[in-house]
């Protein structure tokens, strides 16, 4: 294959054939060199690139938990740090996903990224959301928010697209590197080649020069050289190379060729025909596509190789693939290249089945879908875009323009009324100048639906398009819900209101009455009486005050279930309320012959503030009880303290006895209104059965609890719990039974006083002016409020006594009138006298410009207190000595 022309005259034509080549292939050395340097600096940059992507998808991943763990620490703790390291790190995961989709902006142009992107714009806004709600101080509903389904669901569809960007990045990524090299060791065959034929052609250069002395003997040398130079450089050839002559005869191959022929191994050899081998390929089932039908598989491969230009892509049965390259050289010979490209279409199918990833999840998206590309063209939807708006199934399909789309809505009316083409014409400049937006829209059917948009990186947008009917239905009930929710409520409320009325007014009519029983039976105890005439006043008394108390019990229960009872939180003496408050029934319990004991355990605090009176009120119903279901035995009262935490500390109350007991079926509601252990206990001991659930319901306020453990017919422990704050000791109230009432002055004078009674009941009139006769204190009555601001004009008193309900004029509007006076009249202490004594009414009045308040029926040491009060005159003394002097006598 090597033979020339004879010489002529001058150089060889063969030499002149070497000079033109080695010229051509310098020049082609020089190209391939710089297109080396490029593809070794693509290889470069490919591989940098894989570096790059690899960092931002680990720094997106770490910025993303610390997103996640900042919210949730937020939402637990309420600690301001996490919600500053949260809003630090939102911008940074900003910036790390626009890198990387600027890195690879291929990776993110298909649905799941842009899904994966507006998840994490949602996920940013829920979690902004959670935040506001924590500065606000709703703290439930933003754990609520972070557990919610619309967040997991956004937490999903984030993480599965970085898993499946990740995995784009890897294929894509490796698969440039592999291209890169796949280029590099295709330049450096085509140099080694030009090398080869540079070489050749100086061998042919040679040759002519000693033709003209030893043509023979130079030709025979150089050819040997060239061959030998030849084949060293095909085995430098990574790729499967082989070179078959003109008559399709194997000249050379090197080691690559060997192993992409593996099958064949023991036919290859020089001067075998290409025919031979590809029936012996075909035979043995070399190659995949040929397997089934290996004749018409001959026939075709025969035919191309005849025709000398074939670069195919093959898979033999090992699995390898490889792309096949012939060409046919100027002589009619025949050079084949095998590269092994098993890497290139692994990758290939790792993106084939991303891409089906990619498009699996725009099908598994609850609602539509629609991208379209910069150029408004539909470049990806899934079949829920087609059915939940409606378009007939092959009306739209990729490629497809959005003018077209909004063209066939709007022709079906689905933007109101217009003219079509102006419709579309506005809604594609917006396009163009796409926005991010969010709204809801009522289809021609009557169904809902939200359509949300978000524009993609490098123009076009992708819109998402959700069926909210069920929603809409559920917000209508909700918001019908809500109205007879309010009404509802505006009703418990009027009823509360009228019940709260109710109770007033009852309280005031049958708190007159009873002050004139409880003051007449007062004024005669201060009579002579016969002992059977005392025993009579006792009952009087003793019913009254009974009667007196079930009014204070139903007033409070009714405080308590309407809210409007308040704690009184005050520093006192804890020992001294349980020892005074036992004082009280001491000594009925000794009358009976029964042993009362009082035990205060080691760790009690002595000073603490509550509400004495209330734990007062508590132990005052436990103790009474006691006292009245034990016959005989023992009845002691023990108080007791856990260790403190913080500022505060938990009191136990125990009041043990060995009375009646309490059977099972009846303690399980025994703390209930109006419920006692047994009907016939109203008969023999009396109650109403409103005293236990008073209890209940204090405790409750003072966040404890109360129970009873009992057997019945050997005895019951009644105990409760409050919780309360520490005291320091100088904090401390003197507790005295009647402190709150004897509170006169140390410079009080004691001189005449002169009271001016406004009064519309006469009993009342002759009452309250018989108690402050007794006490020295001369007195004058009106009937009403009128006439009262009339007498304070015309006379100088030093106190007012003023009934808040009256005829012709009340007492409120009365005493407005009297402090709209001048000085000398304005400046009259008023106190009220009212049967009013729901919760409220002492604030009320004493808003009212009242100075003092007493309520019905009357004690005579209460309304000799506030006078006290108020002017600064000894009144109690001189009643108690004037008492004492009428007794006598």
């Amino acid at each position: 294959m090597f033979d020339d022309k004879e010489v002529t005259t001058g150089l060889p034509r063969s030499v002149i054939t070497a000079i033109a080549g080695t010229a051509l292939s310098l020049a082609a050395l020089i190209w391939l060199g710089i297109c080396l340097l490029d593809d070794l600096e693509a290889r470069e940059n490919a591989v940098d690139k894989i570096v790059r992507a690899e960092h931002l998808l680990g720094e997106i991943a770490r910025l993303d938990e610390i997103l996640t763990m900042s919210a949730h620490m937020a939402a637990e703790t309420a600690d301001n740090r996490w919600i500053e390291r949260y809003e630090h790190h939102v911008p940074q995961l900003d910036e790390a996903l626009e890198a990387a989709r600027q890195l690879l902006p291929e990776a993110s142009l298909g649905p799941l990224g842009d899904a994966t992107y507006i998840a994490n714009k949602a996920l940013v806004a829920m979690g902004t959301e959670v935040l506001e709600l924590l500065r606000k101080g709703k703290r439930p509903t933003a754990k609520n928010l972070l557990i919610s389904k619309a967040y997991t669901d956004q937490k999903k569809i984030y993480k599965d697209g970085l898993e499946a960007f990740h995995e784009f990045v890897e294929i894509r990524t490796e698969a440039d590197r592999r291209l890169a090299e796949q280029a590099l060791r295709d330049r450096i065959v085509l140099i080694a080649v030009i090398v080869v034929v540079l070489v050749l052609a100086w061998l042919f250069a040679f040759r002519g020069l000693r033709l003209a002395w030893q043509q023979a003997q130079a030709a025979s040398a150089a050819a040997g050289k060239a061959e030998s130079t030849l084949h060293d450089a095909i085995e430098t050839i990574n790729e499967g190379f082989a070179l078959y002559d003109k008559h399709d005869r194997l000249v050379t191959y090197n080691k690559g060729y060997i192993s992409v022929n593996s099958f064949i191994r023991d036919l290859i050899r020089p001067g075998v025909t290409f025919s031979e081998m590809i029936q012996t390929i075909a035979a043995r089932g070399m190659v995949k596509q040929a397997i089934g039908r290996e004749q018409k598989w001959i026939a075709e491969r025969l035919r191309l190789h005849q025709q000398g230009q074939e670069s195919v892509e093959r898979q033999i049965a090992d699995g390898r693939w490889f792309k096949v390259t012939e060409r046919r050289t100027k002589d009619g010979g025949y050079v084949g290249v095998w590269n092994d490209i098993t890497d290139i279409k692994q990758n290939e199918e790792k993106l084939r089945r991303a891409k089906e990833v990619l498009q699996a999840s725009i099908d598994s998206f609850p609602g539509g879908i629609s991208v379209f590309d910069a150029d408004l063209k539909l470049a990806a939807f899934n079949q829920t875009f087609i059915t939940l708006l409606d378009f007939p199934a092959d009306r739209f399909k990729e490629g497809s323009d959005f003018a077209d789309v909004i063209r066939f809505n709007a022709e079906r009316g689905e933007y109101g009324p217009g003219d079509p083409e102006e419709q579309v014409r506005e809604r594609v400049d917006l396009a163009r100048d796409f926005e991010p937006h969010c709204f809801e829209r009522q289809l021609g059917d009557g169904r809902f639906i939200e359509v949300r948009g978000s524009p993609m990186a490098g123009g076009g947008f992708v819109t998402t398009y959700v069926d909210i009917t069920e929603r809409k239905k559920q917000e209508q009930v909700l918001e019908d819900s809500k109205l007879a929710a309010e009404e509802s409520a505006r009703q418990a409320m009027a009823a509360n209101n009228a019940k709260s009325e109710f109770l007033a007014t009852m309280s005031h009519e049958i708190r007159t009455p009873m002050n004139g029983v409880l003051g007449a039976a007062d004024i005669l105890s201060s009579s002579q009486l016969n002992p059977e005439q005392r025993k009579h006043l006792e009952t009087i008394r003793h019913s009254g005050e009974t009667l007196l108390a079930l009014l204070n019990d139903v007033l409070d229960l009714s405080k308590i279930e309407s809210g409007r009872l308040e704690l009184e939180m005050v520093p006192f003496d804890l020992h001294k309320l349980v020892r005074t408050s036992a004082s009280h029934f001491e000594s009925q319990a000794l009358n009976r012959g029964l042993e009362f004991g009082v035990q205060l355990s080691e760790g009690l605090p002595q000073a603490i503030k509550a509400d004495h009176v209330r734990i007062r009120q508590i132990l005052f119903n436990l103790l009474g009880n006691a006292v009245k279901f034990t016959p005989s035995g023992k009845i002691e009262l023990r108080a007791s303290a856990d260790a403190p935490q913080g500022d505060t500390i938990g009191l136990r109350f125990e009041i043990r006895d060995t009375g009646i007991g309490i059977s099972d079926d009846i303690q399980g509601y025994l703390f209930e209104k109006f419920t006692q252990a047994d009907a016939s206990i109203t008969r023999k001991f009396g109650g109403t059965g409103l005293g236990l659930a008073i209890c209940r319901q204090l405790t409750h306020l003072m966040d404890g609890e109360i129970g009873v453990e009992s057997i019945e017919g050997e005895g019951s422990v009644f105990w409760f719990t409050v919780r309360c704050e520490l005291a320091d000791a100088s904090q401390l109230s003197i507790l005295d039974e009647d402190s709150s009432l004897n509170v006169t002055a140390s410079n009080a004078v004691d001189r005449p006083l002169r009271v001016l009674v406004a009064e519309d009941n006469a009993i009342n009139q002759m009452l309250v002016r018989t108690m402050l006769n007794k006490a020295g204190i001369d007195a004058d009555v009106v009937d009403n409020g009128q006439e009262a601001v009339a007498a304070v004009l015309r006379t100088h008193y030093d106190v007012v006594l003023m009934d808040v309900q009256m005829p012709v004029m009340d007492g409120v509007t009365a005493v407005g009138k009297i402090r709209a006076m001048e000085d000398r009249v304005s400046s009259i202490p008023v106190i009220a006298l009212t049967a009013n004594a729901m919760a409220g009414d002492r604030e009320k009045y004493l808003a009212a410009g009242m100075t003092d308040y007493v309520s019905k029926p009357i004690e005579p040491h209460k309304l000799f207190g506030a006078i006290e009060r108020c002017t600064g005159v000894a009144v109690q003394k001189r009643s108690a000595a004037t008492g004492n002097s009428q007794a006598a006598g």
